[in-house]
């Protein structure tokens, strides 16, 4: 029995010589272009999806600071018809200071927040000033 003819293989031709470099560029390619730009994306979004998160934390806790500011305001005006003087508590919550350890805050007077903006800036706000600058901050990090 013979080689049947076309199917016989030629090492070390022109052509798979070629191949062999198109193909070790294309891997070179991948491990120097594409896997970090990979990476680098995968991160972005990471970053994205953490800032999202956030946002989500802090409309959350505006939430509990809006019902906490209504109740307080209706037990002043109570106590205040009854004992002639407003009797308010602070506001008070446990708040993440980094790597799990948590702290209990204490807020005199909940009207206004601090909102990063930034560019490490902050901007003072009141808690329906803020809602929209949330709003605005999650349309920016969702395009």
């Amino acid at each position: 029995m013979g080689a049947l003819p076309g199917l016989a293989l030629k090492s070390r031709s022109p052509q798979a010589l070629a191949t062999g470099d198109m193909a070790e560029e294309a891997a070179k390619f991948l491990e120097t272009k594409l896997r970090p730009d990979y990476a680098a994306a995968i991160k972005q979004l990471e970053d994205v999806q953490a800032s999202l998160h956030d946002l989500d934390q802090l409309r959350h806790t505006i939430e509990l600071l809006e019902e906490h500011n209504t109740s307080q305001a209706a037990a002043a005006a109570a106590a205040e018809h009854t004992l002639g003087q407003p009797a308010r508590e602070p506001y008070k919550q446990l708040v993440d200071v980094g790597a799990g350890n948590c702290v209990v805050a204490e807020a005199e007077d909940s009207e206004f927040i601090f909102m990063k903006i930034g560019l490490g800036f902050f901007l003072q706000v009141t808690l329906a000033e803020a809602g929209p600058i949330m709003q605005q901050q999650a349309d920016l990090l969702k395009k």
